[in-house]
């Protein structure tokens, strides 16, 4: 349960910085 936590935490932390790029 915990490392299924930390694994959408990355994927967030990826998504969000996804974001920023593209707002660049």
């Amino acid at each position: 349960m915990v490392e299924f936590l930390m694994d959408v935490h990355d994927w967030l932390n990826s998504q969000k910085q996804l974001r920023l790029f593209q707002l660049l």
